[in-house]
């Protein structure tokens, strides 16, 4: 029975010495708290009374049961040095969450600023594609107007003429008056693509 004892005070000692001492938790936020939640070795005895003898087996009241290592080394050998290396990971781990959180709202509001600098932009490409269309159309209309010149002896002429300007196409009319033989006048109108040019034309010879 002694030999049973002995031995469920040797696993004892030696689960005590697996698990670590709980005051050494890092999770517990006080002393007291730690002082609560753990058992101290130096207050722990073992007592069995053995058959009718009245022979008790009991550890040395005042012998304390070892530390348990959490420091580098001993981390690696009990559960309580496991638990503060867990500890110390999820702690860096909520640091580089936060730090990640910060640098994701840095990212928003420069993403938001890139968005509207877009928009701005893509306002002023489609404007300026707008009046290039238009330009392009007006140079079409211009180069459709017909000349203005009345042959000797004619008191009228009128002309028709067809331009162009890259994939516009203009058509353009002409009217040529002569007053009397010194002064005539003319009128040239041209359109290509919803743009439309014009000239009234004078002209005194002697």
């Amino acid at each position: 029975m002694v030999e049973t004892v002995t031995t469920i005070v040797n696993e004892v000692t030696i689960i005590q010495n697996t698990l670590g001492d709980v005051e050494d938790l890092d999770v517990f936020d006080d002393t007291e708290t730690a002082s609560s939640a753990s058992v101290s070795a130096a207050a722990q005895s073992y007592s069995v009374q053995v058959g009718g003898t009245g022979n008790a087996v009991r550890s040395a009241p005042g012998e304390a049961l070892p530390r348990a290592e959490t420091g580098p080394g001993g981390s690696q050998r009990t559960i309580v040095g496991a638990i503060n290396m867990n500890t110390a990971s999820i702690n860096q781990n909520e640091e580089a969450i936060r730090l990640n959180t910060a640098a994701i709202d840095t990212n928003s509001l420069r993403i938001g600023s890139l968005e509207s600098q877009y928009v701005l932009l893509n306002d002023a490409v489609r404007a300026s594609t707008r009046r290039i269309k238009e330009v392009e159309g007006g140079l079409a209309a211009v180069s459709s107007m017909p000349d203005l010149y009345l042959e000797k002896g004619e008191s009228m002429s009128v002309a028709a003429a067809i331009g162009g300007y890259d994939d516009n196409v203009g058509f353009g009319t002409a009217i040529s008056v002569r007053a009397n033989e010194n002064v005539t006048f003319g009128l040239v109108a041209a359109h290509s693509n919803g743009h439309s040019a014009g000239k009234l034309q004078g002209r005194i010879g002697w």
